[in-house]
This record gives structure tokens, C-alpha cells and sequence, in this order.
């Protein structure tokens, strides 16, 4: 198995931040990648980031990047995981959103809803239910 780690927007993507701008999407996404690239690869889990750099990739880019490592491994031994926060707003003033949530595309493959699936059954063993909605199928 190869994680293939994504991290969200670059550091000249604009908004993307706390009201006060303390929390920066781009930055914090890039040292929880680190933090689980860090722990996988101690299990001994192939990782590879997708978007090692700083700044905007586009979405094009991103995907190619992601097909080469497919080709290199194979389609069924990759798994890809792209961090991201949402927003609880776009008014400018805090508010009071927790959680977490897995989400995969609409024709997903099985394997695809059940990874989801665990992700979002183990958030909720941390107690990181958090007040969004979550379906019955957990993703």
C-alpha cells in the first residue's frame, strides 16, 4: 500500500484562514501531512506527498502527479488522502465548528467508501464527532 498525502491550496491562495488569520489553511495542512507522513512511514508505509511545495499546484497538475504514482505502483495499491479544514463561515467572525468528516467522488469504488468509512468510524473513537452531520454510512 502507498498513501499518497495532499495537502490543501498553497500559500497564495487567498482566504483559506481563520478570521484573524492565525490558523492558515495552507500551513496547517501541510504539518498534518507531515505528521502523518511521519507516522506511517514509522510503520514502515510507503508515503509520497503529492504537493511538496509551498505554493498553488492546480488541480490539473495535482491529478497528473497523482496518475504517475498509480502507473508507478499500480491503481490498487495507492490511496490517496487529501487534508483539508473547512469553513464554519465566511462572515469574518469566529464560530464554533469541530469535527471531522471523510468524503470521497460520487463513483467511488467500494474499497474507496470503506477506507472513508474507517476514517470517519476512528474519528468518532477520538471523540472527534464534532456538531456536522454525519450519514449513515459514515463518509
Amino acid at each position: 500500500m502507498v498513501i499518497l498525502l495532499d495537502s490543501a491550496h498553497g500559500i497564495n491562495t487567498k482566504g483559506k484562514c481563520s478570521p484573524d488569520r492565525s490558523l492558515l489553511e495552507w500551513q496547517w495542512s501541510r504539518e498534518i501531512v507531515g505528521m502523518i507522513e511521519s507516522a506511517l512511514n514509522t510503520r514502515g508505509i510507503v508515503t509520497h506527498r503529492v504537493v511538496p511545495e509551498n505554493n498553488d499546484v492546480p488541480l490539473s497538475t495535482r491529478c497528473q502527479r497523482v496518475n504517475n504514482f498509480c502507473k508507478r505502483y499500480g491503481t490498487s495499491k495507492c490511496l490517496l488522502v487529501s487534508v483539508h479544514i473547512n469553513a464554519a463561515g465566511g462572515d469574518g467572525k469566529w464560530h464554533d465548528a469541530r469535527g471531522f468528516s471523510a468524503w470521497v467522488a460520487k463513483n467511488a469504488s467500494a474499497k474507496s467508501n470503506d477506507v472513508a468509512s474507517m476514517f470517519q468510524v476512528k474519528a468518532e473513537s477520538l471523540g472527534l464527532k464534532g456538531n456536522r452531520c454525519v450519514p449513515s454510512c459514515k463518509y
